[in-house]
């Protein structure tokens, strides 16, 4: 996990603190990273994880889960069901597996994830499909059609 939580506003910072002090609970010999890292070894780090843990922060879809599927590596964040984006890598068991916005099924969750190698390769796949899907003619014509939505 890799985030920051230091804000002006304590809205934005309140679910990344609350996600840390759950995974801060969390008694296992799994690393959590904090600080701050230049691209080249963020990318690093991301490349070599099993899992990044994501939270709300200045809105529900961050990059970071872009960039963790890019590095091959599984995400997990707050439920997304709520959430209608394009390009859409939120859909629970099928590209990532979400948490409940009390963390009460974190600690289940991240354990399953961090165990279940075929259940993250699993999650990789299916969300490099989608963002895949983004350059391909399928995705351009979705695309074209939604900006022909806004402008009428």
């Amino acid at each position: 996990s890799l985030m920051n939580t230091d804000f002006y506003r304590q809205s934005v910072g309140f679910q990344r603190k609350k996600l840390r002090e759950n995974l801060n609970d969390i008694k296992n010999n799994n690393k959590i990273i904090n600080g701050r890292f230049r691209k080249k070894k963020y990318y690093e780090i991301l490349k070599n994880s099993k899992v990044s843990v994501g939270a709300y922060g200045w809105g529900e879809v961050c990059y970071r889960e872009f960039e963790a599927v890019i590095c091959g590596t599984s995400f997990m964040t707050a439920d997304m069901s709520n959430i209608e984006t394009w390009p859409n890598i939120y859909h629970e068991g099928e590209t990532y597996l979400s948490y409940d916005l009390e963390f009460e099924n974190l600690n289940y969750k991240l354990d399953l994830l961090i165990k279940n190698i075929n259940l993250r390769k699993k999650l990789v796949k299916n969300s490099r499909l989608v963002l895949e899907d983004c350059y391909s003619k399928i995705g351009k014509n979705y695309f074209l059609e939604k900006i022909f939505e806004i402008i009428k």
